[in-house]
């Protein structure tokens, strides 16, 4: 069970320096820009049919629920979960929910940057 004060810890850490990660996961280390996203982690493996499964794991969606919602088949979504644990690291679905709840701020300032809305220099690269 993760407590309330790793919560607060992981939340803060993408923002100081350290690649997102479960709260008990690896610590992965990184660059992070002004902007609030780790230049070092692989953003672009969030596809955007990847995150609206996280947005559903987020919401407390199971993955027969999630299927139902976006169309997609059970196995399609488990397929998807499956690639999502090895990208994040973590070890079940309501992992995944809390990591995007703390991770997705990010993800949308890397989003930013990549569509050159974002005001840093050399963005989109």
């Amino acid at each position: 069970m993760i407590s309330s004060g790793q919560r607060g810890v992981a939340a803060t850490s993408l923002m100081d320096g350290a690649a997102p990660s479960p709260p008990d996961g690896p610590d992965q280390g990184g660059n992070v820009s002004v902007q609030g996203y780790d230049k070092g982690f692989e953003w672009e493996r969030f596809t955007f049919a990847r995150v609206r499964v996280m947005r559903e794991l987020a919401d407390g969606r199971t993955e027969r629920e999630i299927g139902e919602r976006n169309q997609v088949s059970y196995s399609g979504v488990r397929s998807t979960v499956e690639d999502l644990k090895s990208i994040t690291g973590c070890g079940d679905v309501r992992e995944m929910g809390w990591w995007w709840r703390e991770n997705r701020a990010a993800w949308l300032a890397w989003c930013e940057n990549q569509a050159g809305v974002g005001s840093e220099e050399g963005y989109g690269t």
